[in-house]
């Protein structure tokens, strides 16, 4: 997986997750995580049905920015991370931060993108390489009360 330009900065995702999920999101970039650790993937398709891009994340920041996207306490969040998935209510906070969180990916500018699916397997930053995709940016986002976890962000 190549490494690409990337139009924004972390300072600019963590004021777009900070005002689509309501809590202070602080963004930095950080080196590319390992591939296994990133186990939540959002596909995104244009018209066509052709992947246009994803947003990988580990464990940690797919809990936590579901937990915070409706103030579930933190509690939640880090059971979910004990537990290596997201139980069905922070999932379904999670895919409605994604679906609005197609606008990070550089694609969305030229082209219309939309969320297709939320996936969750240990190897989706891997198959999602194997396709030509590019990594546009790798942060650590720590989300006020929450905690910390990693954000990769990837084109085709």
């Amino acid at each position: 997986m190549n490494t690409v330009a990337y139009t924004m900065n972390a300072l600019e995702i963590g004021k777009f997750l900070t005002d689509l999920v309501g809590v202070e999101i602080k963004c930095a970039a950080a080196p590319k995580p390992d591939s296994g650790t990133m186990q939540v993937c959002a596909e995104y398709v244009n018209d066509e049905g052709e992947v246009g891009g994803g947003i990988f994340m580990d464990v940690a920041a797919a809990a936590r920015l579901g937990a915070a996207f409706t103030r579930i306490p933190m509690g939640g969040a880090d059971d979910a991370i004990k537990a290596g998935e997201l139980p069905a209510n922070l999932a379904e906070n999670l895919y409605e931060v994604l679906n609005i969180a197609v606008n990070l990916l550089p694609e969305s500018r030229n082209q219309r993108l939309v969320l297709s699916r939320v996936v969750y397997k240990s190897d989706a930053l891997e198959a999602f390489a194997a396709q030509s995709g590019d990594v546009c940016g790798t942060f650590q986002l720590d989300v006020q009360r929450y905690g910390k976890g990693a954000l990769v962000v990837a084109s085709k």
